[in-house]
């Protein structure tokens, strides 16, 4: 696994030809849907969050990415997405967040 410094570890690369040859999938429809509040537990702490759902929809039939979001007035707490665009399932828990001040 690679470890670069920041806010998550990384242990897949992508190379930045796979994103940007992927002009074929440059029309889709977007959408994002409030699902409620719930109490999520993370590495980070428990926290009451905003469930946020994200579609997208490639043109002609294309392959459709989801994405669920946990936010708080402090960041996104937890994501987990399913990218069928470029075959690539990414889950997130925040380990830490910012104080308020």
């Amino acid at each position: 696994m690679t470890e670069l410094p920041g806010l998550r570890t990384v242990s897949v690369e992508t190379s930045l030809d796979d994103i940007t040859n992927a002009r074929d999938l440059s029309s889709f429809d977007y959408q994002e849907i409030y699902l409620g509040k719930e109490e999520v537990t993370v590495p980070a702490g428990t926290f009451a969050a905003c469930k946020v759902e994200s579609e997208t929809q490639f043109e002609n039939d294309g392959p459709r990415d989801t994405q669920i979001t946990w936010l708080t007035n402090r960041g996104s707490i937890k994501s987990i997405r399913e990218e069928s665009s470029w075959g690539m399932s990414i889950n997130m828990e925040a380990k830490s967040l910012p104080s308020i001040q």
